[in-house]
């Protein structure tokens, strides 16, 4: 008969070395002693939030993004994310209004060698990562000089791989939910109770305002206005990446959409990008280019702010008998106050605040391993970048009731136009002897320029 084999496979475990990619030059991590924190793309699935700046938050502790009670979950808005604590304030109270504390804290974002802005890390396809290092302590600003002075975050995407075309699909439902169980209020029998025993309504005027409250609340008035401007944001998620390659030429391409919709009815934020790979390895030489266009569409809520909604008074019947808004409500007659404007009726008008952004990418880099362990880099990124806004209110918005008639209704529109050139040269050398010891040197050359300029148009006065 054949012959019987006895086949045994031995088992050979290969661990590649940690590194700690630093955007500059890597290092091995055993020979890197500053503080750093790297996660992976299985991580930044798994820790999946809204956007990438909520996922680095759900990650890692120290990475500490200042919570603004007033913005909630507003799909637009860019938190305040500080690494290393404050290191600077504001010198006046316009400058904390205008956000400019955020700015001052805020760290710096490298991107495969080249530096982006931390709008565009949070509009970035978390598909296209392949891991982040976040450089905490003194060693940032021992690489980067002032600018890594509260902290840097790398990120590495990923590299076209070598092999037969693929072709990667991935679609998700993202939900906000609103959660409003930290809320105990009083209902419109409690409110009413508690400021007529709290004597609000001494007086004879006083008197007729409170009838007026209490006929209303008995005919059944108990508005839970909270829940006015609210529902349930569901935002949907699509991927498609293809790839492929030998060893010499490789490619890749990417096509995302990540629509964002906000707990607060109408605002969202939709993001469309497309990028493209392509790299050539001859010799001891890699080039490489990277093209990528962004396109963002977003819309702040016409029902304004919630905190509006958590001041309203639960007596307050928002619409009148044919449905519609009113305009306001009288105002107390004791405190001698006007009226109070009603949410809800300028969320009826014809108002908008609305702004597109687009922003193409284009970074080529060229790599020579001149010797084992000597490595030469050069970088070049040009960036531009085109935002529109649009917001328009009409003459009957309650922000224009105290104004002149010449002065009611306002609509502004604002172009913003940036250039950014960047440039990198970097030789560093790692040599590890004996097993035990790493001999490391590096040199770094960056230059930047960037041109920027705005105009805002603004009219006012419509019938």
């Amino acid at each position: 008969g054949e012959p019987f084999l006895n086949i045994t496979l031995e088992e050979n475990v290969t661990k590649m070395d940690e590194v700690v990619v630093t955007g500059m030059f890597n290092k091995p991590r055993e020979s890197y002693t500053g503080s750093v924190t790297t996660i992976t793309s299985k991580e930044l699935k798994m820790f999946r939030g809204q956007n990438m700046i909520q996922t680095l938050g759900n990650i890692d502790p120290s990475f500490n993004i200042v919570q603004n009670n007033s913005l909630g979950s507003n799909p637009n808005n860019l938190p305040e994310v500080n690494i290393r604590g404050n290191s600077s304030l504001p010198t006046s109270l316009n400058e904390l209004e205008q956000g400019v504390k955020a700015q001052l804290n805020a760290p710096l974002v490298i991107m495969d060698g080249f530096e982006i802005s931390l709008q565009k890390l949070m509009d970035f396809n978390d598909e296209e990562i392949e891991s982040i290092n976040l450089l905490k302590d003194a060693s940032a600003t021992a690489i980067y000089g002032s600018r890594g002075s509260n902290g840097v975050i790398v990120v590495t995407t990923k590299k076209p791989e070598a092999g037969k075309l693929k072709l990667l699909v991935r679609t998700g439902l993202q939900l906000e939910v609103p959660d409003l169980t930290s809320y105990d209020l009083l209902n419109a029998w409690e409110k009413l109770d508690l400021e007529k025993r709290m004597g609000f309504y001494d007086g004879i005027r006083n008197e007729e305002y409170y009838n007026s409250l209490y006929k209303s609340v008995v005919e059944g008035t108990d508005t839970y206005w909270l829940s006015k401007p609210l529902h349930l944001g569901v935002g949907q998620v699509y991927n498609v990446r293809l790839e492929g390659g030998n060893q010499e030429f490789r490619w890749s391409g990417t096509v995302g959409y990540k629509g964002n919709t906000g707990v607060m009815k109408n605002s969202f934020r939709n993001v469309l990008d497309a990028s493209l790979t392509l790299s050539y390895t001859m010799k001891n030489f890699l080039f490489q280019n990277q093209l990528s266009i962004t396109n963002v569409k977003s819309s702040e809520s016409n029902y304004g702010d919630f905190s509006e909604y958590v001041q309203m008074n639960s007596y307050w019947r928002p619409y009148d008998e044919n449905g519609q808004p009113y305009k306001t409500f009288p105002g107390h007659p004791s405190e001698g106050s006007g009226d109070v404007p009603n949410p809800l009726y300028n969320a009826s008008l014809n108002t908008k605040d609305e702004s597109k952004d687009l922003q193409v990418i284009n970074n080529f880099s060229m790599e020579w391993n001149i010797l084992d362990g000597l490595l030469a880099r050069a970088q070049i990124g040009i960036s531009k970048n085109l935002t529109r806004s649009d917001e328009f209110k009409p003459a009957s918005h309650t922000d224009f009731q105290d104004l002149d008639y010449t002065r009611k209704g306002k609509y502004v529109y604002g172009i913003d136009e940036g250039l950014t050139i960047d440039g990198n040269l970097t030789l560093s050398y790692a040599k590890t002897l004996a097993e035990k010891h790493a001999l490391y040197g590096g040199l770094n050359y960056s230059i930047s320029q960037s041109d920027s300029y705005g105009h805002t148009f603004t009219a006012e006065g419509f019938p």
